[in-house]
């Protein structure tokens, strides 16, 4: 599965999203959804695919999983969406949003949180419950461990001002959480998606997520220009 290819399977689940479930089952016409399903866990399970297709390496990737450590004398237990678990380390999480629509006023929130979450986990014990087997699991978390805010659509919020607050935090702290917007041009979401599949515009922050993940999976950072730069850690 390639960019292109993820970008519309996630425009198919929007359109499937607005039937009712189990149609092919129970088809009755008098039965409507005014709301579409949601769609997001189905986009993590989504996204994790593409990623340990891509990058191997990673052996395994937790979605939606319950991580506690002890945070001064408790024990704190968060819930990424995506946490990257490689050689019994943690040193990605990844919030996966479908666009900031409805958080036009916690884009700053959004990131100071993951800014939290980072500075309370770097260089802590974790441990998990398998979701299926309840088997115990433990890791360490990097004392580099970054936090990537990976947004499908930058549409449905102003883009005036979502620049200016992502240039005002960038500008303002140490920048252990990143925000990635994925398309532009149409949202996912759109009515007719043929035409979404032709005009939605996959941006040059999708390349660029990439690119961080293959370095922190593999300590050698892709350029511009094809050459492979080995990161000593």
């Amino acid at each position: 599965m390639d960019k292109k290819a993820l970008i519309e399977s996630v425009i198919d689940l929007y359109k499937a999203a607005r039937e009712i479930k189990l149609s092919f089952t129970y088809d009755n016409e008098k039965i409507r959804r005014g709301r579409s399903h949601t769609i997001a866990s189905l986009t993590e399970d989504l996204f994790a695919y593409f990623l340990i297709n891509k990058f191997p390496q990673v052996d395994k990737i937790v979605i939606d999983q319950p991580i506690s450590f002890r945070s001064t004398e408790k024990a704190r237990t968060i819930y990424p969406d995506l946490a990257l678990i490689q050689n019994g380390t943690i040193n990605t999480i990844l919030d996966i949003k479908m666009d900031l629509g409805r958080k036009r006023s916690e884009v700053v929130n959004l990131f100071k949180g993951a800014q939290n979450i980072v500075r309370e986990m770097r260089g802590k014990q974790v441990w998990y419950r398998d979701g299926i087997t309840k088997q115990l699991f433990h890791a360490t978390v990097t004392g580099n461990v970054k936090y990537f805010i990976v947004v499908f659509s930058r549409q449905n919020i102003n883009q005036a001002f979502l620049n200016s607050e992502i240039e005002k935090l960038q500008s303002s702290y140490i920048c252990n959480a990143q925000f990635y917007f994925l398309t532009d041009k149409a949202h996912p979401n759109s009515q007719n998606t043929e035409a979404a599949k032709i005009s939605i515009e996959v941006l040059p922050d999708f390349d660029k997520l990439l690119d961080e993940l293959n370095e922190r999976t593999t300590g050698v950072l892709l350029q511009a220009g094809g050459e492979e730069q080995v990161i000593s850690f």
